[in-house]
């Protein structure tokens, strides 16, 4: 890491950077705030760090943190104080502080709050790590406004990627699939618009989407969402959506997104898992690691809306040849981008499966 170190008193300036140093970072020292805020200033995004004395002449550690935060609201800043400051201290840290030294802080006090901030630093390795361990479920929502769906997508997308980045998945792949799922469920779901509308005429059905919209019994209605990982386990010789040995759920009912609609859904329980922590048992922890690497994981999406549903068994297969155009691009692109897909027995609540494997 490259240290910025900013205090007024020499000999502890030069102490810092050399402790700095023998930990195998690099340190650039300012005497003071004002000096430390230029030198920050000329590259921003140079340093991965920062250490700053609090009671300093021209420029104090507070200004310079809030300076700071103005251009870099998440560059790590360790703020030094004297043993007892505890209102410096609580001051520091609202103002936006990562981390506080307190004076006379020993070598051990620096290189644990260094090696804290390179954990931090470190997020996306740690992560790729923990992935497999992490039981992720989120819900949300949200009313039947077609403008709202790009900025759902970009949440949405931004929980998948860690998953699609480690496993080799094309999170725009992804996004696809729920914006046109997303969109089914406003639009033919809660707003009741048939393709037969848009199909005949796109100034007709612009027009009763936004008549629908403004409709308290229309775009009152909620569209929600529940992303989750699951567990699945390997089952012999059966199709499913066309493909043959596919992986199945589990667990078979959801508790997800229907559930808080009051619609049917599929519940998947998944296990909790707890790394094991003793430098001890460290050789455990890795074969534990490779065990869950290689348990069949699984990203599930419930997109449940309000409407009246329809009859599942009118849905094509719209990966045969033969039924190319029978049936609208929603649901080509969802089965093309998805490994599985159903719907509750109403036609509410479609779920979406994407394997997790290297």
């Amino acid at each position: 890491m490259k240290v910025l170190i900013v205090d007024d008193d020499t000999p502890v300036r030069k102490i810092l950077s050399k402790i700095v140093s023998h930990y195998g970072h690099q340190a650039v020292t300012a005497e003071n705030g004002q000096i430390g805020l230029d030198i920050f200033l000329k590259e921003p995004l140079k340093f991965d760090a920062i250490l700053s004395d609090v009671m300093m002449p021209v420029m104090d550690g507070f200004e310079l943190l809030k300076r700071v935060r103005h251009q870099n609201s998440e560059i790590p800043f360790v703020i030094m104080t004297g043993y007892g400051d505890k209102g410096m201290i609580i001051r520091a840290l609202k103002q936006g502080a990562t981390d506080f030294l307190t004076k006379p802080y020993t070598k051990k006090d620096l290189s644990d709050s260094l090696n804290r901030i390179e954990s931090m630093l470190n997020t996306k390795q740690s992560m790729d790590y923990a992935l497999p361990f992490i039981n992720t479920t989120l819900n949300t929502s949200i009313p039947s406004r077609i403008d709202l769906i790009p900025g759902l997508i970009g949440f949405l997308k931004a929980v998948a990627r860690p998953y699609c980045h480690l496993y080799g998945i094309n999170v725009f792949d992804i996004a696809t699939a729920l914006s046109e799922a997303i969109t089914n469920a406003i639009i033919h779901g809660n707003l009741d618009i048939p393709s037969s509308v848009k199909n005949s005429s796109w100034t007709e059905f612009d027009k009763q989407v936004c008549e629908r919209e403004s409709m308290a019994e229309y775009g009152g209605k909620m569209v929600s969402v529940c992303f989750k990982i699951i567990e699945m386990v390997d089952t012999e010789g059966k199709e499913e959506d066309g493909r043959a040995g596919n992986l199945n759920l589990q667990n078979a009912i959801c508790d997800s997104a229907a559930a808080n609609l009051q619609s049917e859904t599929v519940n998947c329980k998944s296990e909790n898992f707890n790394a094991v922590s003793h430098k001890e048992e460290i050789d455990k922890t890795i074969s534990f690691l490779e065990k869950q690497r290689k348990k069949h994981m699984a990203m599930q999406w419930d997109i449940a809306d309000n409407g009246k549903g329809f009859d599942i068994k009118n849905i094509p297969d719209t990966l045969s040849s033969e039924n190319f155009l029978l049936s609208g691009r929603g649901i080509l692109m969802i089965r093309s981008f998805m490994d599985q897909i159903s719907w509750n027995s109403k036609g509410n609540c479609i779920k979406m499966v994407k394997y997790l494997q290297r």
